[in-house]
């Protein structure tokens, strides 16, 4: 069954689309947007899900569980640079790393060339776990996409790329 948030953004999406096949000025190109929008809405929505499920694996909610991932694949990192690369204040990336140290996901070490300054690595059994569900993802999502043919899959990753 479709989670409250989707089955909410798909309405206001038909109800756009709706808007638009009404509004005799509406381009071919609008409704192109707004079906893109539309999609992209369903993309969002499922994807926060996917990391709710991935992080609840772990026991985390989805903030600490995106720290924990960016640190499986960064490797180790100060905390204003962590900060940094998830876009969230210092404070909140705090509270998310006591509870992973205390939950025995990370670590903590001084520099060893700069003893104020603070390492910060995923466990070798955080690395392991976060490895394996992500390859499950990754295989789930390539299972979905499997029956794409290989043209198909390099323009999609063109277009996306094309995005950013």
């Amino acid at each position: 069954m479709p989670d409250a948030d989707l089955v909410a953004e798909d309405t206001r999406s038909a109800e756009a689309a709706a808007a638009a096949a009404a509004d005799p000025t509406t381009t071919d190109a609008d409704d192109a947007f707004i079906r893109i929008e539309r999609q992209f809405m369903a993309i969002f929505a499922l994807s926060r899900q996917g990391m709710r499920e991935q992080a609840a694996q772990m026991n985390l909610q989805p903030a600490g569980y995106r720290v924990l991932v960016e640190l499986v694949v960064v490797g180790s990192s100060g905390a204003g640079d962590l900060a940094d690369a998830l876009g969230v204040d210092k404070a909140a990336l705090s509270r998310q790393l006591s509870h992973l140290e205390s939950s025995g996901l990370i670590t903590r070490e001084r520099h060893v060339d700069d003893r104020r300054a603070v390492v910060i690595r995923a466990t070798p059994t955080a690395t392991d776990r976060i490895q394996s569900i992500r390859d499950s993802a990754r295989s789930a999502f390539r299972e979905r996409l499997g029956s794409w043919p290989h043209h198909d899959l390099e323009e999609l990753a063109r277009l996306l790329a094309g995005l950013l």
